[in-house]
């Protein structure tokens, strides 16, 4: 027709077909952030942390607070992760998002409770997959939606860090 199916429709992409039965949590208004540096390399995830939570207040980690047992703590409406992200072509499960206590691969993120309502992974080529022969989809979107998050934002290129801030915050001011 005239136009794109987007403009009309929601869309979706699930990594497998049993998540489309699953009815997606509800959680107290807010967010949990994590923010990590890198090597000093990703300054702005931090601007960014405190620049979204102007907009949605939530509880902020950076620097040694931002670490994978942070995702232990009880969940809110959005979990919202600004770090390195890798998409590891020849083994998707090690795929992974750099925290302050080493990496956060696929793998872990399914033994994680990530029943939030929104996880935001805004780190470069999270959203990067691989279809194995079962049609399954695998790679970091797969761990969290399996961990129990109701929608998920990945990207699937590398990413600027300040435009990204920028990126970040019209889409939740939005």
């Amino acid at each position: 027709g005239g136009g794109y199916l987007v403009e009309q429709r929601d869309l979706s992409i699930l990594p497998s077909a049993g998540i489309i039965t699953r009815r997606g949590p509800q959680r107290t208004p807010g967010m949990v952030v994590l923010a990590h540096t890198g090597r000093g390399d990703i300054m702005n995830t931090i601007v960014e942390a405190e620049e979204i939570t102007d907009i949605i207040p939530g509880d902020v980690f950076t620097g040694k607070e931002a670490t994978s047992s942070r995702l232990e703590s009880a969940s809110r409406q959005i979990l919202h992760i600004a770090a390195h992200g890798r998409h590891q072509v020849d083994n998707p499960d090690l795929s992974y998002i750099q925290l302050e206590d080493g990496y956060l691969y696929a793998d872990d993120l399914l033994q994680k409770n990530l029943d939030y309502e929104l996880v935001t992974l805004s780190a470069c080529e999270t959203g990067k997959t691989i279809v194995k022969k079962s049609e399954e989809l695998i790679g970091l979107v797969r761990g969290v939606l399996f961990a129990g998050a109701g929608s998920i934002v990945v990207s699937m290129w590398r990413i600027d860090d300040e435009m990204t801030v920028r990126l970040m915050t019209h889409f939740y001011r939005s």
